[in-house]
């Protein structure tokens, strides 16, 4: 299951308004999750705020600038991460996704991110994931 919303920010700095996004990925297996996480573009920094449903807060992989959080219910087999995105105005237009959109089009291509996670769901060993019920924040 795959959820997103979106906002404009305020101004971090003066003279730099900032365009925010938030992404919920839902799925039955760890691993996949991470995954997908992995393999988004590192040309966007992160937003840190606080999240009263992620009992932890690990940073991914600080190269990639951003944060994932994770909430494992294991009764449940269900796995929550959550990406906050922070998107310079100022970025450069010509920088594009992995499937070759322009980050101004849309900074994220969430298609793209669904036929991701669904290959990693594919290619992850152990038992296969199990459909989750759709979640709201």
């Amino acid at each position: 299951m795959l959820t997103h919303y979106s906002s404009t920010g305020a101004e971090f700095n003066p003279g730099r308004p900032l365009r925010s996004f938030r992404i919920l990925i839902e799925c039955s297996d760890f691993d996949t999750l991470v995954k997908t996480i992995e393999q988004y573009p590192s040309m966007l920094d992160v937003i840190n705020t606080p999240d009263p449903d992620a009992r932890n807060r690990t940073p991914l992989n600080q190269s990639i600038q951003m944060y994932l959080n994770c909430v494992g219910d294991h009764k449940k087999n269900r796995h929550l991460g959550i990406i906050n995105f922070l998107l310079l105005n100022n970025a450069d237009p010509n920088v594009t996704t992995p499937s070759g959109k322009n980050i101004y089009s849309y900074a994220v291509d969430f298609p793209d991110l669904a036929a991701v996670l669904e290959k990693n769901k594919m290619s992850s060993p152990g038992q296969p994931s199990t459909p989750v019920r759709p979640n709201t924040i």
